[in-house]
């Protein structure tokens, strides 16, 4: 049950940040802005009762993110790529 792709929430990240949002408590209310869903180039969301791009605690999870995905770090990532 995959919602969000790396490259949305780099992406979120990333326009976040040129918009003067540093800290990810911000990005709760960012997730129902349409105006950061066409940023992040997700318009609709996969499941009903979720907004289209990421909270806090997804975008938490990026951060604390290793190559490796383990039972409790679910999102990994490509160095190389990044």
């Amino acid at each position: 049950m995959i919602e969000h792709a790396v490259t949305t929430l780099v992406g979120q990240l990333v326009f976040g940040l040129a918009l003067g949002y540093e800290d990810l408590n911000d990005h709760d209310e960012l997730r129902h802005d349409p105006i950061m869903a066409v940023l992040a180039g997700k318009l609709e969301a996969r499941r009903s009762d979720c907004p289209p791009v990421a909270g806090k605690s997804t975008l938490n999870r990026l951060e604390l993110s290793r190559p490796q995905a383990s039972r409790y770090h679910k999102i990994s990532h490509d160095p190389q790529a990044v």
